[in-house]
C-alpha cells in the first residue's frame, strides 16, 4: 500500500519463492521471479538513498542460475533486460557510467524480440532500454538520436503487434 513499508511484502514474496524453489530448484521462471523481487527491492532501496547493489547482485545471480537451469527460457531473458535497465539507470543517477548495463539491457531485450516478434511487451521493453541508452548518451559526447529513433520504432512495433497496447502515446 502507498506509504507503507514494503519490507515485509518483499520478505514474504522471497520466502514464498524460496519454499517453491526448495521443491523445484531448477524452476527458471521462479528464479526469474525471485530476481524481479530483488530488483524491485533494490530500486526501492535506491529511492530511499540506501545501497541497492547487494540486491542487484543477488538478482543477477538468480538470473544466472535460471539460465543454467533452463537456457532457452525467454522469460528469464526478459527479466534480465529489466534488471540491467534498472541497474544501468541507477548507475547513471548515482553519477557512475551505466552504459555497459544499458547495453546489456538492449541486448537482452533484442533477444526477447527475436524470439517473440509479435509480443508487444517485448517490443516495449526494447523501446524502454533504447530510450534509456539514448538519455544516457545525451549526457555524453555520443549522439543519442540513433537510440531514440530505434526506441520509437520499437514502440511502433509494440502498437502494431497489439492494437490495444497500453502505451499508444509512445508512437
Amino acid at each position: 500500500q502507498e506509504g507503507e513499508d514494503p519490507g515485509p511484502a518483499f520478505a514474504a514474496a522471497l520466502a514464498a519463492l524460496d519454499r517453491a524453489l526448495e521443491l523445484e530448484p531448477g524452476d527458471a521462471v521462479r528464479r526469474a521471479t525471485r530476481a524481479t523481487v530483488l530488483r524491485t527491492r533494490a530500486e526501492h532501496a535506491a529511492e530511499l538513498g540506501a545501497d541497492p547493489a547487494p540486491d542487484f547482485v543477488a538478482a543477477e545471480r538468480e538470473l544466472e542460475a535460471a539460465r543454467r537451469a533452463e537456457p532457452e527460457e525467454i522469460f528469464v531473458e526478459a527479466h534480465a533486460g529489466a534488471l540491467q535497465l534498472a541497474w544501468g539507470l541507477h548507475e547513471d543517477e548515482a553519477g557512475r557510467d551505466g552504459r555497459a548495463r544499458l547495453d546489456a539491457a538492449v541486448a537482452a531485450c533484442r533477444r526477447v524480440v527475436e524470439r517473440r516478434p509479435h509480443d508487444a511487451d517485448a517490443w516495449d521493453g526494447l523501446g524502454d532500454a533504447l530510450d534509456a541508452r539514448g538519455l544516457h548518451d545525451g549526457g555524453t559526447d555520443q549522439d543519442p538520436t540513433v537510440d531514440f529513433a530505434a526506441a520509437i520504432e520499437a514502440y511502433g512495433e509494440a502498437a502494431r503487434s497489439c492494437p490495444g497496447w497500453a502505451r499508444p502515446w509512445a508512437v
